[in-house]
C-alpha cells in the first residue's frame, strides 16, 4: 500500500511539473513568477521571495520556493529580471531559472509592456527514496533520473493607478509549441471607499491543455494603507484568507492559508504560503504601487 501511495504521488509530482502548474494565491505580488512582463513594473529594484508549503499532513506533497528581482534599467522602457524557483514533490525535484525582458511603454495614462522569457527547466526524479515492500529492489535502487529543457515564454502586463491586467504564457516553448504550457489572464482594480478603506478584487483565469480550466477570484480589503485582509476562492482546488502587511514604504510581509475543498481535504491540513516583498530605492511613492 505504501509502495502505491508513493508511486502516485510521483504521478501527480510528474504531472504538476510537465504543467508548470506551480499554485501562488499572492500572485498579485509575484507576477514576475508568472509573467514576464510585470518586470520593472514598479519603478523600482524588486526582491520577492515566496515559501509554499502545499497539502500539509501529508508525506512528499509540493514544498516550492522562489527568489525574483526585476528592475528598470536606465533607460526606463528596458525591464530586466531574474527568477528561480525550486519545487520537489514526491521523488520529484523541479528547478528553474528564467531571465525576462520587458519593453515598456506609455498609453492610457498607464504602461503597457511586452515581455519575453528564457530559461532552463531541470527536472530530477529520485527512485532511490521510494520504500518498497521488496528490500534492495534493483528497479528503484540508487536509479535517479535527470532531464533539462530550455524554454521561452512570453506575456503582456498594462498598468496604471487603479488597475492591472495581464495575460501570460509561461514556458510557451521548448524548441516546440509546449502542449503543456501554462495560459493565464488575470486582472484586477483598486477602489477608494474612504479616506481609510480601499477595495481591490482581482481574477486570474488559468488553462492548461487536456486539464480543467481553473478560476481563482479574490477580494482584499486595505486599512489605512499599511494592512490587507482578503479572502478567494480557486475552483477544484481551495479556499483561502491571506493577509499584507506594510511594514514600512518598502517592505512588505504576506501570509496566505488555503483550505483544501478537494477529496486530499480528508488528509491534508491545508497549505500555507508566506511572501516577503522589498524595494530598492524608488520614483514613485510605494503607497500608490503596492497594491499590485
Amino acid at each position: 500500500m505504501k509502495k502505491l501511495l508513493y508511486i502516485g504521488l510521483f504521478l501527480l509530482a510528474t504531472k504538476l511539473a510537465a504543467q508548470h502548474s506551480a499554485i501562488y494565491s499572492q500572485y498579485v505580488f509575484s507576477g514576475i513568477l508568472i509573467n514576464p512582463a510585470y518586470a520593472g513594473s514598479q519603478n523600482a529594484l524588486n526582491v520577492t521571495t515566496v515559501y509554499r508549503n502545499q497539502w500539509t499532513g501529508i508525506k512528499g506533497a509540493p514544498r516550492n520556493f522562489s527568489f525574483a528581482a526585476h528592475s528598470p534599467l536606465k533607460n526606463e522602457k528596458v525591464n530586466v529580471g531574474f527568477t528561480f524557483t525550486n519545487d520537489k514533490f514526491g521523488i520529484t525535484s523541479q528547478s528553474q531559472i528564467n531571465a525576462m525582458y520587458a519593453y515598456r511603454i506609455k498609453i492610457w495614462d498607464g504602461s503597457l509592456a511586452f515581455g519575453i522569457e528564457a530559461g532552463l527547466n531541470t527536472v530530477k526524479n529520485n527512485w532511490g527514496t521510494i520504500e518498497t515492500t521488496q528490500i534492495d529492489d534493483p528497479t528503484f535502487e540508487n536509479n535517479a533520473l535527470r532531464k533539462s529543457t530550455a524554454e521561452f515564454g512570453t506575456g503582456l502586463y498594462f498598468s496604471n493607478q487603479r488597475f492591472f491586467a495581464g495575460v501570460s504564457s509561461p514556458a510557451l516553448f521548448n524548441f516546440k509549441i509546449n502542449e503543456f504550457a501554462t495560459s493565464m489572464f488575470y486582472g484586477g482594480a483598486i477602489f477608494t471607499l474612504s479616506d481609510n478603506v480601499k477595495i481591490k478584487p482581482s481574477l486570474c483565469v488559468k488553462y492548461i491543455k487536456h486539464s480543467p480550466t481553473q478560476v481563482d477570484i479574490n477580494s482584499t480589503i486595505y486599512l489605512k494603507d499599511i494592512i490587507g485582509i482578503g479572502l478567494g476562492y480557486r475552483t477544484g482546488d481551495a479556499a483561502y484568507g491571506f493577509v499584507d502587511i506594510k511594514i514600512n514604504e518598502q517592505f512588505n510581509l504576506g501570509y496566505n492559508y488555503d483550505f483544501t475543498l478537494s477529496r486530499l481535504s480528508t488528509y491534508s491540513h491545508g497549505s500555507h504560503e508566506i511572501m516577503i516583498r522589498y524595494l530598492f530605492g524608488y520614483t514613485v511613492k510605494s503607497k500608490s504601487i503596492r497594491y499590485f
